[in-house]
């Protein structure tokens, strides 16, 4: 692309010798700007990794403004919840950046705007006509489809819940079996109309013929004759990109773990789940752009910043957001 413009600049210039010797400069002081930003680029890399290595990440101070209040919003939904699993008997957990952010920061990690949770599929099929009866009112509602998502009015943040299903041995598929298993995965979800960008847009529903699909193949192709106590893995008609298998011991019995003052429940090997899901968990992410993209920060407008507030002032009634 340089040679492109360099050449066609040189075009206009109209003896053949002078546009060679001008070209051949133009090239010249090109190459020293590219050297010098490489140069540039590569101690910034060098002094972001010293700073990161010299700060613990879990010291980090928490959230504030939007983001912060966003937090607070979605961990009122997360008490409703929790006291409806409590009252039937519904075993779930913290999972993705909602149990890293309750492990490493005592709470949300800074920069993380949802809450996740997950629970079993016989626990996850109870659960609709639960929520008909002890959620849907006074403003909260949920959505179903791809996963459930809990909401308050018109605010654009929500609580995710997460199917897990059992698969046909007790020890998750190991090396070659392990890819083959992820590969049919994504096998699965590639081979259907669903678009999960869409459907967290509201722009597309999740069709009972996609549902079908999923648990169709899912039967067929992934877990035939699953077993009670079997490895676990999320269900595949959900968007997750990272894609695990833990060994059902690895999640039961659950753990109590508190989550910025509310007692919830984490896995039974939680840093082993957490390194299937990032690796060092206690490293600085290379992305910190939330899983859904755009910050929720960035929806919030006049009518639904007033959502917000309402909420969070039936729980926090001293906190002014």
């Amino acid at each position: 692309m340089k040679n492109f413009f360099i050449r066609l600049i040189c075009c206009f210039i109209p003896f053949s010798k002078l546009r060679k010797r001008l070209r051949k400069k133009a090239l010249s002081k090109y190459q020293i700007l590219v050297d010098r930003i490489q140069k540039q680029e590569e101690e910034i890399k060098n002094l972001s990794t010293i700073i990161k290595s010299s700060i613990n990440i879990s010291e980090i101070n928490p959230a504030t403004g939007i983001c912060r209040a966003i937090q607070l919003f979605n961990l009122d939904i997360l008490i409703e919840i929790d006291t409806i699993c409590r009252k039937y008997g519904i075993r779930y957990w913290l999972d993705f950046g909602t149990l890293l952010g309750a492990v490493r920061h005592k709470g949300f990690i800074p920069w993380d705007d949802d809450i996740d949770i997950c629970m079993l599929r016989e626990d996850y099929e109870k659960l609709p006509s639960i929520l008909d009866d002890e959620f849907s009112k006074d403003g909260f509602y949920w959505r179903g489809g791809e996963i459930i998502q809990l909401f308050y009015k018109n605010s654009p943040a929500w609580v995710d819940i997460f199917p897990v299903d059992s698969g046909n041995t007790i020890n998750p598929p190991k090396d070659v079996e392990y890819k083959k298993f992820i590969e049919n995965m994504d096998y699965i979800k590639s081979h259907s109309d669903f678009n999960v960008e869409k459907w967290l847009q509201r722009k597309q529903p999740v069709s009972d013929k996609y549902l079908s699909f999923c648990f169709q193949q899912r039967d067929e192709l992934l877990v035939p004759n699953k077993i009670k106590n079997g490895f676990l893995f999320i269900g595949v008609e959900t968007g997750v990109k990272n894609r695990c298998c833990w060994a059902y011991t690895d999640i039961f019995p659950l753990e109590p773990i508190s989550f910025f003052g509310i007692e919830t429940f984490k896995p039974n090997n939680t840093p082993y789940y957490l390194f299937l899901l990032y690796g060092d968990w206690m490293a600085f992410p290379k992305n910190y752009a939330t899983a859904h993209g755009e910050s929720l920060a960035n929806k919030i407008n006049s009518e639904n910043y007033k959502d917000c507030q309402e909420l969070i002032s039936l729980y926090y009634p001293k906190k002014e957001v």
